[in-house]
């Protein structure tokens, strides 16, 4: 699950199609992503008025229903069922009130089919398995979280729920144009997650302030190349695992990561490699 690439949307739910309509990071909502090919979702999750909603920086600017979107996700699982999914939840404590992650994780436990998708991995230095082990027990979501409560070895978190930086470390995040990114002293630095076992290095390819006009820019497939080959070799060559992005139906990241993930398949794993390329084939190792 760690060794390949995952075409990911930055922060998921906030599409104009769903009602942000206040600096949406996307057009299209994420349900047509994972029919895209995109196989990483991070989500804000936030508590509005006593209801689990993802939301984006306040309660008031939109919100998506969390069965809703839970639900829609393992109608997809269930459709595709040699699929693996990254979900990276980001814990927003100043949209609402308070998240308490183990009341959280009883919350999900209502949505018909999610738990029993769920992987749970064993400890921080287990190695991660692969995803066909993945495929064959049926754990085919692997759910992460930060900002929100740290939890850990005196505090555990919940059966499922991985806290993302023990596991991952990314690049900086903040970006004011394309430039900025070209930059890649700075724009290929990680800036967190340096202490966790890096198992998992995401880039992000993204202006702060969403911009579709640069989104047609730095998710081209030679920008995205370009970018992953140079933050990989900056880093010691840090295999990318995630490839952050707004505007997913910009673009060719899911073709780049197709293409990626085709390359370091060894000769003796070609054509059973369709949930790192999403879709299509069979048997995932």
């Amino acid at each position: 699950a760690d060794e390949i690439m995952y075409a990911t949307s930055h922060n998921a739910n906030a599409a104009l199609e769903n009602g942000f309509i206040v600096l949406p990071n996307h057009v299209r909502e994420l349900e047509d992503s994972l029919e895209a090919g995109y196989r990483g979702l991070s989500l804000d999750l936030c508590f509005c008025g006593g209801v689990y909603v993802f939301c984006h920086g306040f309660c008031q600017l939109g919100q998506r229903d969390v069965d809703e979107v839970l639900g829609n996700i393992v109608s997809f699982m269930e459709r595709n069922p040699t699929e693996v999914l990254l979900l990276i939840l980001q814990i927003d404590n100043s949209a609402g009130d308070p998240i308490d992650l183990d009341e959280f994780h009883t919350y999900v436990q209502t949505v018909n089919g999610f738990i029993e998708l769920l992987y749970v991995h064993p400890t921080s230095t287990s190695p991660w398995p692969t995803l066909g082990t993945m495929v064959d027990l049926n754990r085919r979501i692997v759910l992460f979280h930060h900002e929100g409560p740290n939890c850990g070895q005196s505090n555990p978190c919940p059966a499922g729920f991985h806290y993302w930086w023990t596991y991952a470390m990314e690049t900086e995040f903040s970006f004011g144009n394309k430039e900025e990114l070209l930059d890649t002293e700075k724009s290929c630095q990680v800036t967190r997650g340096e202490g966790g076992t890096r198992s998992f290095f995401a880039v992000n390819t993204f202006v702060t302030f969403p911009d579709d006009g640069a989104a047609l820019e730095v998710n081209e497939a030679g920008f995205l190349e370009t970018r992953v080959n140079t933050c990989s070799a900056k880093n010691g060559g840090a295999n990318v695992n995630l490839v952050f992005v707004d505007f997913w139906s910009l673009g060719d990241l899911p073709q780049v990561v197709q293409e990626h993930n085709a390359a370091w398949v060894p000769e003796e794993r070609e054509g059973v490699y369709c949930a790192v390329n999403g879709g299509g084939g069979e048997d995932p190792w």
